[in-house]
């Protein structure tokens, strides 16, 4: 289809044949002139006239583009339902409008190909590119919409069988995930699921109640290791994913950088504050912590050393000691020699073992 127009362009040339008022309409209602998309309450009060008049001069203008263009319009609409085929029927709106992009970079002839890529590298053009197609697919009849609903996002499909399809396999996919009990990532799921990859991929996407966390792990979105929604959560997961004992201050600058898009700024003293309050958390060193299940405790170093010497039943030698306890809590060796020459809780054998003092509680 290299005799299709830009999009941009085709609008423009589109417009060019409206009257002033429904060409001002057209530019307002679908942010044709970057300066944000207009109600049509708001567009009718920019032009003196009611909502309703707004309304129906805006399907008046669609009618007339629609009529005047309906070659090229059906070029699109072939190229749409391709596209939208391609990716099992559904595709979440705004990925269609970046492939849609990325289609048109790579295949328009040399010429058009220029103008189209350099129209997307400027942020004001490729606004009005993205507009453009959203406005073009709005002409085309064969192309569906879908709102955003409890299970999907929004969404562009091809036909209403292409989105029950869609619907069932997603229900299948949160069934292996209830049945696993864990998140997985792309290649496993895809070696779980019969579909190709494009289309796996977007009905990931499409899905209101699946989703991936920042560390490429996908699940079902009411997992809080999936789609954590506390500080405290957060905090979790960034230490989990880190694999290693981390200071608060560390924890909370991996959560902004994980989750930059939160609304919320995360202050390492909230971050502070949810790790002491977290049972499955552990202080291991001066506002340092880490995870209970790889090992840590909590307490002092005396604490755990009597818990070690309590658990192994026997004498042990310094090494030991400073070998077992280094596994539980973050502690200098020479600090957990320190603690062993205190003779109201240790005593030190004939064979240079260590052992907890009788009647030491």
């Amino acid at each position: 289809m290299d005799n299709l127009a830009i999009p941009s362009e085709f609008i423009q040339k589109a417009l060019d044949g409206l009257p002033n008022r429904p060409r001002e309409v057209i530019i307002k209602r679908f942010n044709l002139d970057g300066r944000g998309k207009k109600t049509l309450e708001q567009i009718g009060k920019d032009l003196g006239i009611t909502r309703e008049r707004a309304r129906q001069i805006e399907k008046d203008a669609f009618k007339k583009i629609a009529e005047a263009d309906s070659r090229e319009i059906g070029q699109y609409e072939t190229l749409f339902k391709e596209l939208i085929s391609r990716h099992g029927g559904a595709m979440e709106y705004n990925f269609f409008l970046d492939k849609a992009i990325e289609y048109f970079k790579a295949n328009y002839e040399t010429e058009k190909q220029a103008r189209f890529a350099e129209a997307s590298r400027i942020d004001s053009a490729r606004l009005a590119a993205r507009q453009a197609l959203i406005l073009i697919s709005g002409l085309t009849p064969g192309i569906k919409k879908n709102r955003e609903t409890k299970k999907f996002k929004k969404l562009f499909y091809a036909d209403i069988d292409s989105l029950r399809l869609a619907e069932s396999a997603i229900g299948e996919i949160l069934k292996i995930f209830e049945s696993e009990n864990k998140p997985m990532r792309p290649p496993e799921l895809l070696s779980r699921v019969r579909a190709a990859e494009e289309v796996l991929d977007s009905y990931l996407r499409i899905s209101a109640e699946i989703a991936k966390n920042p560390y490429g792990e996908i699940g079902p979105k009411k997992w809080p290791r999936i789609f954590p929604r506390s500080a405290r959560d957060k905090a979790y997961l960034a230490l989990f994913y880190k694999k290693e004992p981390a200071h608060f201050r560390k924890i909370a600058q991996i959560i902004s950088a994980s989750w930059p898009a939160a609304k919320r700024k995360v202050l390492a003293e909230t971050v502070h504050n949810e790790l002491i309050k977290d049972k499955r958390v552990v202080l291991v060193g001066r506002g340092i912590y880490a995870l209970a299940e790889w090992g840590y405790e909590r307490g002092t170093a005396p604490e755990i050393i009597k818990r070690v010497l309590e658990k192994a039943e026997r004498p042990m030698s310094e090494e030991e000691i400073i070998r077992e306890v280094s596994l539980k809590r973050l502690v200098k060796p020479s600090t957990i020699v320190l603690n062993l020459k205190n003779a109201e809780i240790f005593e030190k054998t004939e064979e240079g073992m260590y052992k907890l003092k009788v009647n030491v509680s």
